[in-house]
């Protein structure tokens, strides 16, 4: 591709994440949380219950920084952390009644946002934009040497990106230890 080519490439993807990162904040992701705290409960969710060392690996973030943003959803109680029953140095993360309520909160409020995007598309285009929406994740992915994009699941199982991240430690380059 030639150079001009990849600059419009890379000012789509520039408007895209404006788009998706500041006006969605403002308008309808975080019901109270932050961006940082809407993402966390959203994986949270979809995990059911995880270690810190688990849910930092499948959300490619550093422990410590990561540990911040999960102390204060416990503050705030959208959080449970409990004892590991297998090993006292590590916690296990669940979400609260008031976490899950915020969780469909977010959920109700994003899902009628993108069913007004979906209907604005036209006809038949979803598929295809979740085709190459799909390829350009694994193609960055795989760019910036991660093994699958930040969060998404291979083939949309929970099951496998937990054995993969457990498997892989925190970013696939520690130790089993830092997957607590």
């Amino acid at each position: 591709m030639a150079e001009s080519g990849v600059r419009e490439f890379r000012k789509t993807i520039r408007r895209l994440e404006r788009l998706l990162t500041f006006d969605l904040k403002d308008t309808c992701c975080c019901s109270g949380v932050t961006m940082a705290q809407c993402h966390t409960l959203l994986e949270l969710e979809a995990l059911d219950q995880v270690t810190l060392g688990e849910l930092s690996g499948r959300m490619e973030l550093d422990k410590s920084t990561l540990s911040r943003n999960v102390w204060g959803l416990v503050q705030a109680g959208h959080i449970r952390a409990a004892p590991h029953p297998g090993d006292r140095r590590a916690v296990v993360l669940t979400l609260t009644a008031k976490g899950r309520r915020t969780c469909a909160q977010i959920n109700t409020v994003n899902d009628a946002l993108f069913l007004r995007v979906i209907d604005a598309l036209p006809a038949g285009a979803v598929d295809g934009i979740m085709a190459a929406l799909e390829s350009f994740a694994r193609a960055l992915a795989a760019a910036t040497n991660r093994t699958e994009p930040a969060g998404v699941p291979p083939s949309g199982s929970r099951t496998s990106a937990r054995r993969s991240n457990s498997a892989r430690g925190s970013r696939g380059t520690h130790s089993r230890r830092n997957d607590r």
